[in-house]
């Protein structure tokens, strides 16, 4: 028997009789039924919004209506701003991003793997770096970068062509952002292409005579790698039009991206040409490289494997950031960089 004021239970199902069951009585609001359907237990805690239902953990209640249209309308803005920035009307059409994506990687193994080699070659003799030429006295290719590193990589000719300047070479020596440079072995007659060039500090050939007119400071050249203070930050190949390279602190780069060779000049002589200073890569291919830069910024990038081993795809803004020759002073750098020219 169940005790007074006490609602009675099933002794067997352990359940809640019928009798002691009745409708919940919610005091009547506006706009709020009198009866909320669900069952009370008699003497249960009272609720003002709920009275006394059955059960304490209610189920949540569901969004109001202006909840809901508030959620409709955001996301109805962000579908109407996706729509037009995808479709654009008079907007030309890019390559889709993998078929940049996939040369300018195959571009990452490639200066990688020259890295690696002039890494070898250093200490294959006694820590000496591989300069760009051997011997100035000569134009054979074995005295050349190319062909001395040539037995340290598995792929002789395919490591030195970027994946990403696939144009036929042009008949001048220097390439350009879609077109390999050629070399010329005047001794053989043999032409080779490539589109990376060495970095011209890293170590100095035999018979070097300094010309009169050459931005390349002897006193700047890394002759060893102990000399190397910053080698996360010292490049070692990279991009280029050219099979050489260097950058002083105070060089501008110039405003064709595409083809910068013969541009850069001083009245009178010819000024140090920036053979890296192209946008092979990029948000937009190679063969769309700016032609004439009219604001300071420099669009594109270019690929660079660093004396520590590592390459990464580096934007020509940046590229005075750089430790590109052993005195580099950052403070003497007009930052962010030298104004085009």
């Amino acid at each position: 028997m169940a005790l007074s004021g006490r609602p009675a239970r099933n002794a067997a199902l352990g359940r809640i009789t019928p009798q002691a069951k009745r409708q919940c009585a919610v005091p009547a609001r506006p706009g709020r039924p009198e009866s909320c359907g669900r069952t009370v237990v008699a003497n249960a805690p009272y609720n003002p919004n709920l009275g006394r239902c059955a059960g304490r953990n209610s189920p949540v209640q569901a969004f109001t209506r202006t909840e809901l249209i508030v959620v409709i309308a955001v996301i109805g803005v962000i579908v109407i701003m996706a729509v037009l920035r995808l479709a654009r009307p008079g907007t030309p059409e890019r390559p889709k991003p993998v078929a940049q994506r996939v040369p300018r990687l195959q571009c990452l193994v490639n200066v990688k793997q020259l890295a690696a080699a002039q890494l070898m070659y250093a200490a294959d003799n006694l820590g000496s770096f591989c300069p760009g030429y051997l011997d100035y006295n000569s134009t054979a290719l074995t005295n050349v970068w190319m062909g001395a590193l040539a037995g340290y990589h598995g792929r002789t000719n395919g490591v030195w062509l970027c994946p990403s300047a696939t144009n036929p070479p042009s008949r001048s020596y220097s390439g350009t952002a879609d077109a390999p440079w050629t070399y010329v072995d005047r001794d053989s007659g043999a032409a080779t292409h490539g589109g990376y060039a060495i970095n011209g500090y890293l170590g100095l050939g035999r018979n070097y005579k300094q010309p009169k007119r050459v931005s390349l400071k002897v006193t700047n050249v890394f002759h060893e790698t102990m000399a190397v203070q910053q080698p996360a930050r010292t490049p070692v190949f990279c991009d280029a039009i050219y099979w050489n390279c260097r950058l002083e602190e105070s060089d501008a780069p110039p405003r064709n991206l595409y083809q910068p060779q013969g541009i850069v000049r001083t009245p009178g002589a010819p000024k140090q040409v920036h053979t890296q200073f192209i946008a092979r890569h990029g948000e937009f291919p190679a063969s769309e490289a700016p032609r004439d830069v009219t604001s300071e910024f420099l669009p594109g990038a270019i690929n660079m494997a660093f004396v520590d081993g590592h390459a990464e795809t580096v934007p020509l803004e940046i590229l005075w950031t750089l430790y590109w020759h052993k005195n580099w002073n950052p403070r003497k750098v007009t930052l962010p960089h030298p104004a085009p020219k």
